[in-house]
């Protein structure tokens, strides 16, 4: 029998002195579920804020104390990171811009207290990817060997490149030149969001605070993995929750109309305001006037509310598993058009087929 349900563990991580009564098993069920789900750091600082950290049980405190030494010290390699790679690229006149997990940490936004990360993420203009990509490997930087066709997707479907990594320091660098795959046709115009950059630290370059909720929505609501979906909405709400104002919420609609994502804008509040039951903001009435119908009701009730639940054997259910099914199907069908789809998932899966048997690379010239 389970004894913890999703929503008992929204209301822990936005109320943590609901843990102080929790049982042993409740406890030994969240720490599970939180680990897998990259918010066990989350809760340490969410109870330490709160005051009743010291109130949980000793073997409680030690595993979200872990978790947050671990995230403190991953924050401490993104901001050097960061930091390296912009004196870097300043040498060849690029200043790249980051994204996601690295800007948080960057911007030192609430959000950030206890995340990690797999990667750092940043932007460069498109006719600067060439150039940005030899000057790091001059650095050490390497891409791991991918398959000709593999490195054809990256570079002419994507919206990156083959992700680089330091075989030093293990850190994995994703060099985008947009926010989302030019082949799809969403693809918007990445000059609408380079004009909203603040710099922050020392001289490193992020989008300012409406934009870095857009794209993070864009993110999320796009991907075709939910795997870290609940992670991601739950970055959205407390980046909202800690930076919005009138002049927020009007950037944030204008940018999400312009660049076409304002379904997505509405997908995202119409679930942050069902998990977290925070009031909508008074842009909402215009987005529903313009999204609301029976098709995205649907969508959000019966997919993406099931969908957005933590991926665990302990939380995992019909619904849940066809809810992320059903995203899964969506994200690859948003990605490209559907000849090209085809033609992808045939070719990915008679290659996967061919490695298994053969060993990986075995269809490359040699």
């Amino acid at each position: 029998m389970k004894n913890i349900e999703f929503k008992q563990l929204v209301s822990l991580l936005c109320n943590a002195d609901l843990g102080i009564n929790y049982s042993e098993t409740e406890w030994s069920e969240c720490i599970l579920i939180l680990r897998e789900a990259k918010l066990l750091g989350r809760l340490y600082y969410q109870a330490v804020n709160q005051g009743c950290y010291k109130k949980y049980p000793e073997f409680v405190q030690r595993h979200l104390y872990s978790a947050s030494v671990h995230a403190k010290r991953q924050a401490h390699q993104v901001v050097f990171e960061a930091e390296l790679i912009t004196r870097t690229l300043a040498k060849i006149g690029v200043t790249p811009t980051f994204l996601k997990g690295a800007s948080y940490t960057l911007r030192n936004s609430g959000n950030s207290l206890g995340r990690i990360c797999s990667d750092i993420d940043l932007l460069v203009a498109k006719e600067e990817l060439e150039k940005v990509e030899a000057h790091l490997k001059t650095k050490l930087w390497r891409s791991e060997e991918l398959s000709e066709y593999d490195d054809k997707y990256y570079r002419e479907w994507a919206h990156e490149i083959p992700p680089m990594f330091h075989p030093i320091r293990n850190t994995v660098l994703d060099i985008h030149h947009n926010l989302y795959l030019p082949i799809s046709g969403r693809s918007p115009n990445i000059s609408l969001f380079l004009q909203h950059v603040s710099y922050v630290g020392s001289g490193v370059r992020v989008l300012n605070e409406p934009v870095t909720v857009l794209h993070s929505i864009i993110h999320l609501f796009m991907n075709e993995d939910f795997t870290n979906a609940f992670r991601d909405l739950l970055d959205i709400h407390l980046l909202i929750e800690q930076y919005e104002n009138p002049e927020f919420w009007k950037k944030l609609c204008y940018v999400s109309d312009s660049s076409g994502f304002g379904r997505e804008l509405y997908y995202c509040l119409s679930l942050r305001g069902s998990i977290f039951l925070y009031p909508q903001p008074e842009c909402f009435e215009a987005l529903q006037s313009k999204y609301k119908n029976w098709r995205t009701d649907f969508f959000i009730k019966h997919v993406l509310s099931h969908a957005i639940t933590p991926k665990h054997s302990l939380l995992d259910n019909y619904q849940t598993k066809n809810g992320r099914f059903l995203v899964f199907l969506r994200g690859h069908y948003l990605k490209m058009p559907l000849s090209v789809l085809i033609k992808h998932l045939t070719i990915k899966s008679l290659t996967g087929m061919v490695d298994s048997l053969f060993g990986k690379h075995f269809l490359e010239k040699s």
